[in-house]
């Protein structure tokens, strides 16, 4: 059973048998922004998804799953994904850790806010097997509403 360390930011969970602190990246705003900017670069490299795929050699399923946010990167991939998209690597890392900085600091500021009971929390799964509310998660954004 897992519990998290810090709403606000939503970025540490605890195992509560062990204890043990574990990072939790996927669909967070940094990670969001990370892909945001990942797929900006696809798109100015006038790329698609299957084409950075052969690039990469791999499948273009592995390309939509990170960009979907349903798949990690690792370094090595993503220093390889930066060669290709043409960008540079440290540059984007220090966007990242600016971003993050900035998101740190916003939620430092901010009070807990508090839900009224019965309140539904937004963490629900019911929207979609990948827990995704629509097309527009990554910027809050309801597709159905636009």
């Amino acid at each position: 059973m897992w519990k998290w360390d810090n709403l606000e930011v939503g970025l540490l969970v605890a195992d509560l048998g062990t204890g043990v602190p574990t990072l939790k990246s996927l669909r967070t705003p940094v990670h969001a922004y990370f892909l945001d900017l990942l797929l900006t670069a696809r798109r100015r490299a006038q790329l698609t998804q299957q084409q950075l795929a052969d690039l990469l050699g791999k499948p273009q399923s592995f390309v939509a799953k990170y960009e979907g946010g349903e798949r990690r990167l690792d370094v090595i991939e993503f220093l390889h994904l930066a060669q290709f998209l043409g960008i540079d690597a440290a540059r984007t890392m220090r966007q990242l850790i600016k971003f993050k900085e900035s998101q740190d600091k916003s939620a430092r500021g901010k009070p807990a806010q508090e839900k009224p009971v019965g309140a539904r929390g937004g963490k629900s799964r019911e929207g979609s097997r990948s827990g995704r509310t629509g097309p527009g998660w990554r910027l809050g954004v309801d597709a159905a509403k636009k």
